[in-house]
């Protein structure tokens, strides 16, 4: 509750420079320390701005921020687990426009197969989906068909996976609804 009044207090709308701000370096982020608290960044929900307003509240150097799964936060012994959540379907047309448009998307735009329009995105995924394609492991280069995250409740996923870049047959939604409560 205080760092929330903190927060709110002291909420800053500059904007936010995600390759500064955004992830931490595993190898050199101090997890003996007291109160470290892990931002499980999900792609696309506004965890970088959180960051950055949570830095003036907690202290640079308590946060620690990955694109990760909730279970990270128990292997570093976070005393809590924040990220930021958003609405199903707006956030899989924000993918969308991360793989399509932006200029920092991994994959150059020569090699993008991201089809020009989203409901053809949408649809090629539901078709992918049917023929039992979604799961097993993500490469953006070989087994993606549009060099593009995979749209299949990315936030449920991340609450319940052991690792980001694999995708199992089913997700576990009393699992991941389980874990957002503790």
């Amino acid at each position: 509750v205080h760092l929330l009044q903190k927060l709110v207090a002291g909420t800053s709308h500059k904007p936010v420079d995600p390759f500064e701000y955004c992830w931490d370096d595993e190898e050199t982020f101090d997890f003996n320390q007291e109160g470290v608290i892990y931002l499980m960044h999900i792609p696309k929900t506004a965890a970088c701005s959180l960051k950055y307003d949570l830095m003036s509240a907690a202290g640079a150097g308590k946060i620690f921020s990955q694109e990760s799964c909730y279970s990270f936060g128990e292997r570093c012994h976070a005393s809590a687990v924040l990220t930021m959540l958003r609405n199903p379907r707006s956030h899989v047309l924000s993918q969308y426009y991360q793989c399509s448009t932006s200029i920092d998307w991994p994959v150059p735009k020569s090699m993008r197969t991201v089809p020009e329009r989203f409901d053809d995105y949408v649809h090629g995924w539901a078709k992918w989906r049917e023929a039992g394609n979604v799961s097993g492991h993500l490469d953006f280069w070989s087994n993606d068909p549009f060099t593009c995250y995979r749209p299949i409740s990315m936030q449920v996923s991340r609450y319940t996976c052991s690792d980001i870049f694999e995708y199992p047959e089913y997700l576990n939604v009393t699992q991941a609804v389980n874990n957002m409560m503790m």
